[in-house]
């Protein structure tokens, strides 16, 4: 019986050890799991720690693309294409730019040059496929042209497009159905300068042709400008050793893309001089010369700035005191500095400010309180202005307070819009008040004339007080109209043995009910706006 038991006891032991060694594979198998499986702790510090890098790559940049914008306000030779890459290069020198693809640290995103501003995170380095693109140029052996060779590939995803850009415009499209093989095109220019070609696919590269070299066959002098005029003068010249000059026709264009022969409109001779004005932007002059053998030649100058707009313009108010208001004008001028700022107050000039600054202001003086119709008008340096009015400049309104009619009266405050009369509508039963009242204009504070007269429902002092006072321009108080009590009040005087005097100003820019000038209060008397039901 006892070596039964004892067998009976190891039986149980090995089966316990069995079940403890399967129990804890399994929990080994959950621990490592959570450990090293999907969204387990080695997967989510790892993820976390990426989540970290994109973050330090993305405010690297966005900082950058902060500098840009205030660059971009500042500096007249800003733009968003080779200005903004090598502004980004300067700040940061180990990124890579591929048109709009940034690569920060390894990670690259997406940016909106027109802001310019981050669009998205569109992922790491390795994993961006670019297209192959090389682009070589050939002149002609008479060097009047130039052939540009584009040879593109990008066996990944395909290729869609190919530009051929010229100071930012498009002037030549290849599409395709997401070609995967290599891709080669040719393109004849006859003008020399800086031309960009840009091959679309899933994400898109860019590079530069230079042409130089070429004899052009007209030329314009000057030939081109970057500073803004209002006019700009060209004197075309063509060398007519070779070959007599038959015709010469032109037209001006914003455009680099070659026109049709049929769109030359315009007339001119050898040697004359063109003007352009009352145009914003760039401006190209393209010119069609035919030669007497009948051979033709379509070229164009370099780019001509343009301003004939004003600048952009707004003007605020605030006030100062109640004899004073402040204008405040904001201007931005993207083409040229802005030059002076004229201020009006009801049609008069009252100040000239000369500034190239973007804001100026002018503190504005008047002999009344009340509101001005105001404007300014901002002029840039090419003479190009723009008016911009303020609508509510007004200086600033009285605090109204109460005014007393006994010693013991207590005094508020109440801001209100600019007056010229008040309402007096009802007085206390056997209370002291005035027959007439006084008003300082400097001070917005009423106050009773006379002696003081105890008004009760019965005596004509009630109805003498009651109605419509106009103030003067000097200050004083005058009966305007007379009203009495009970056609004031919504209720009879000897209602109640407690009535208050209520005064009302004319203008009202708050709805008040017409019960609330009933509503009881400990203090005597009170100013307030008209209401609506008043006016």
């Amino acid at each position: 019986m006892k070596s039964r038991s004892k067998k009976n006891e190891n039986g149980i032991t090995l089966i316990a050890l069995v079940v403890t060694i399967v129990i804890l594979i399994i929990l080994a198998t959950i621990s490592i799991n959570l450990i090293l499986g999907d969204g387990g702790l080695v997967s989510r510090s790892q993820k976390s720690g990426e989540e970290y890098k994109i973050s330090g790559a993305r405010e690297k940049l966005d900082i950058t693309l902060g500098d840009a914008q205030i660059e971009k306000r500042i500096n007249k030779k800003y733009n968003q294409n080779e200005f903004l890459n090598e502004f980004i290069l300067k700040e940061l020198p180990d990124v890579q730019i591929e048109d709009d693809i940034v690569i920060v640290d390894g990670y690259a995103f997406e940016i909106d040059r027109s802001v310019p501003k981050i669009g998205k995170y569109v992922g790491t380095e390795k994993n961006m496929v670019f297209p192959d693109l090389d682009v070589t140029v050939k002149n002609a052996e008479n060097k009047k042209s130039a052939t540009i060779t584009i040879t593109a590939k990008e066996e990944t995803n395909g290729i869609k497009q190919i530009e051929i850009l010229q100071d930012g415009i498009a002037i030549k499209r290849y599409t395709y159905d997401n070609v995967k093989e290599e891709i080669t095109e040719d393109y004849v220019v006859k003008q020399n300068g800086a031309y960009t070609v840009k091959v679309y696919a899933e994400h898109t590269k860019s590079k530069k042709a230079e042409v130089s070299g070429l004899i052009e066959v007209v030329k314009y002098n000057p030939n081109g400008s970057e500073t803004y005029k209002k006019e700009h003068n060209v004197t075309i010249t063509v060398d007519e050793t070779i070959e007599k000059v038959k015709s010469i026709r032109y037209q001006w264009l914003q455009t680099t893309e070659e026109p049709e022969e049929t769109s030359f409109t315009q007339t001119c001779n050898n040697g004359d001089t063109i003007t352009k004005n009352e145009v914003i932007g760039k401006w190209y002059l393209w010119t069609l010369v035919e030669t007497e053998s009948g051979e033709k030649d379509i070229g164009r100058s370099e780019g001509f700035n343009f301003d004939n707009q004003g600048p952009k313009v707004e003007l605020t108010a605030a006030s100062v005191s109640e004899k004073s208001f402040r204008l405040t004008a904001t201007a931005h001028d993207d083409e040229v500095e802005i030059a002076k700022y004229e201020f009006y107050v009801n049609d008069e000039l009252v100040e000239t400010v000369p500034s190239k600054a973007e804001t100026a202001t002018c503190e504005v003086k008047v002999e009344t309180m009340g509101e001005y119709e105001c404007y300014v008008i901002v002029t840039d340096s090419l003479g190009n202005a723009t008016r911009a009015e303020c609508n509510g400049a007004r200086t600033q309104m009285h605090v109204w307070e109460k005014w007393s009619t006994n010693s013991t009266s207590t005094y508020i405050k109440e801001t209100n819009t600019t007056t010229t009369s008040f309402y007096v509508t009802k007085a206390s039963y056997y209370s002291p008040v005035y027959n007439s009242y006084s008003y300082n204009a400097s001070t917005g504070v009423f106050s009773g004339v006379g002696t003081r007269v105890n008004c009760s429902w019965y005596s004509t002092n009630a109805q003498s007080v009651c109605g419509k006072y106009e103030i003067n321009s000097s200050s004083k108080v005058s009966r305007y109209t007379s009203q009495k009590c009970r056609e004031t009040c919504s209720a009879p005087l000897y209602w109640s043995a407690t009535w208050y005097l209520t005064v009302y100003t004319s203008k009202a820019d708050v709805n008040y009910s017409k019960g609330e000038s009933l509503l009881r209060t400990s203090l005597f008397c009170k100013l307030r706006r008209l209401p609506k039901w008043r006016q």
